[in-house]
């Protein structure tokens, strides 16, 4: 399952941070709380904007946004707090400023990887797939906030998930699996195959389906998305036979997301 192109991720990154902002300049009341999330729909709205902001900064000065996967979740409320704007219209509109010219900076850039967070370097369309991603997934997380239905494209949710499969391997959680080996194949209904296949802490992501694997996973690329956000529950997405895991050992299916953390 390889990352989207350049071309591609810019694409639809441009569609994805669009139609956030849209969302945005059609909220009511900003200090809504959303659920699964700790902040109102201002604070998500700017934290989607900070982490654009962070991508443009790391691009141009080389240095990534943070060093380490374990400081992101403290990162993300640093940026939060260094980010003024709390008017929706007003964090739309530099929304569409910031990714504008951070899709500029992209383009110049070129196919040469590009700085991130974690230290990590990626491909220009894997960022592109990954922070367009986050966007569609808080204007889900707004939307349901407002009682507002936001429908998410299968392709959109293939796109992300092959982005997020780049960078894997640097977000295995190394205590929660230390000592856990094990080969998962991994398919997304309409989108091609993929191995995951983990020793000892370590993770290597290669496309196709595996010959032999301990768990598959066939699933619904946005029920797939929203459950690895932690958005929908894994027995909900389970049940609704959305995501079906089967194999030697099927109840693998439900220690894969446990040992990811979120970027």
């Amino acid at each position: 399952m390889a990352a989207p192109t350049t071309e591609e991720g810019l694409a639809f990154h441009a569609r994805a941070t669009a139609r956030f902002a849209e969302l945005l300049r059609r909220v009511p009341d900003p200090s809504v709380r959303v659920p699964n999330l700790t902040w109102t729909i201002a604070e998500t709205g700017a934290h989607v904007l900070s982490t654009q902001r962070a991508c443009l900064q790391a691009l141009r000065t080389g240095v990534p946004v943070w060093s380490d996967p374990s400081q992101g979740p403290a990162e993300n409320e640093r940026l939060l707090a260094a980010t003024p704007e709390r008017e929706p219209k007003e964090i739309a509109d530099a929304l569409d400023a910031e990714t504008s010219a951070l899709r500029e900076a992209y383009a110049a850039h070129g196919d040469e990887p590009a700085t991130w967070v974690a230290g990590t370097t990626l491909s220009v369309g894997a960022i592109c797939g990954i922070e367009g991603g986050d966007a569609l997934v808080h204007g889900w997380d707004v939307s349901h906030a407002l009682g507002r239905s936001w429908s998410i494209d299968p392709a959109d949710a293939c796109l992300v998930a092959s982005s997020l499969l780049e960078v894997l391997p640097h977000f295995v959680d190394p205590d929660a699996a230390a000592g856990f080996s094990a080969t998962y194949g991994l398919h997304l209904r309409g989108g091609p195959e993929v191995t995951l296949e983990f020793r000892d802490g370590s993770l290597a992501v290669r496309d196709g389906r595996p010959p032999r694997a301990d768990c598959r996973i066939s699933a619904d690329p946005v029920a797939y998305l929203l459950n690895g956000y932690g958005r929908v529950p894994a027995a909900r997405v389970a049940l609704s036979g959305k995501v079906v895991a089967y194999g030697r050992k099927p109840w693998l299916g439900f220690k894969l997301a446990s040992l990811i953390r979120s970027p």
